[in-house]
Formats: C-alpha cells, structure tokens, sequence
C-alpha cells in the first residue's frame, strides 16, 4: 500500500493519480515524515505535493500533523482514501488543496 523508507524514522511515501475540475488528471506525492524540529507536541506530518507546475499555482501544500507514529500512519492511509474518492476541492482564491 505504501513505502515506509528508513529503519528508524517513519517516513511514508505515495503517488496518487487524482481527477479534478482545475487541472484535469493529475498526480500527486504523500509524503508522511517525522518532524525535523519541534512543532508543539507534534512528532509526525503528512505533506501533499504536485510537480512543480502545480506547486507554484497551488502555494502551499496540504499538511496534516499527528502526536504518535499510529495516528500518522492511519492519517497517511485516510488521505490517500478521501483523494481517490473525490473528498477534496481547490479553493479558488488561494487555490489550496483541503481534504474534506
């Protein structure tokens, strides 16, 4: 389902290929990673990345931030579900990426 890259750090990687009205067909990066410094009481993050067309119109990438490795890897697996069923949409004036 996923590749976990690294034996000691989570680091979980996806390409999902998703339809949208904006920018037709397009494939996009999950990327589930430890944090490199201290976020609050985060440990983990999940990024959403396009190619680099699609992240200069987007302006910021989808980041979702978990407490533990758990919540990290099922946040990893229910954002690659809700972006192959559809359960997202570009805001128009920003054109950000949120899962809904």
């Amino acid at each position: 389902m996923y590749q976990q890259i690294g034996k000691q750090e989570l680091h979980l990687s996806q390409k999902v290929i998703i339809r949208t009205e904006e920018f037709g067909k397009i494939e996009i990066s999950v990327f589930t990673h430890v944090l490199s410094r201290t976020n609050g009481a985060f440990k983990y993050a999940t990024q959403i990345l396009g190619d680099y067309e699609l992240n200069q119109i987007l302006k910021a990438g989808f980041v979702q931030q978990y407490y533990t490795e758990e919540e990290a890897k099922q946040g990893h697996q229910e954002i690659i579900r809700k972006l192959r069923n559809g359960e997202f949409q570009f805001i128009p004036e920003m054109y950000r990426l949120v899962i809904t």
